[in-house]
């Protein structure tokens, strides 16, 4: 299931268990529900991808470099400017429907935003693990999809297909950096 309509049926009191990102551990807490356990816990880190449509990247390539230049500029803003992107939240969540602390919004941020690698760190993921010929950033992916794979959401072959070198550029953090 999707995170929401798998929130959803779990609030309705279908099934036992719900996995979720940081965007529903908040709302779960203010249920009185129990996270029992988290990537930091088994020491993965669950790494986000910004992706582009087949072909986009190698056609409007200023685009996609002036979308990522971007958002690490915001990230670094919010890094500098912890207490007034905390209140920008709150403002910004209240004024669309959704009623949230500074506590929750903060937590939000430092679990969201404050840890998003550098551009240094994410162009260092790029490069070869020791003793190995994937990058670093792909034996994380693969530890996620071993466990994806594990629990039938996606096959091996899916696995495979997504650790091709193909699948990854890193110039664009280069050109940014």
């Amino acid at each position: 299931m999707d995170k929401s309509t798998a929130f959803t049926a779990f609030k309705a009191g279908s099934g036992d268990v719900v996995q979720g990102d940081a965007s529903y551990y908040f709302s779960s807490e203010d249920e009185g529900w129990k996270c029992v356990v988290s990537a930091s816990d088994v020491d993965m880190y669950c790494p986000a991808v910004i992706i582009a449509k087949e072909g986009f990247a190698e056609e409007n390539p200023e685009a996609v470099q002036a979308y990522l230049g971007a958002y690490m500029k915001a990230v670094d803003w919010i890094r500098e400017n912890e207490d007034e992107a905390v209140t920008m939240m709150v403002d910004f969540l209240e004024e669309n429907g959704v009623a949230t602390t500074e506590e929750n919004a903060r937590q939000f941020i430092e679990l969201q935003v404050i840890t998003i690698p550098t551009v240094e760190e994410q162009i260092d993921l790029f490069s070869k693990a020791d003793g190995s010929d994937a990058t670093k950033l792909q034996l994380y992916i693969a530890q996620l999809m071993n466990y994806y794979v594990s629990v039938g959401n996606y096959t091996q072959e899916d696995a495979d297909a997504l650790m091709l070198d193909e699948n990854y550029d890193v110039s664009f953090l280069e050109a940014i950096k």
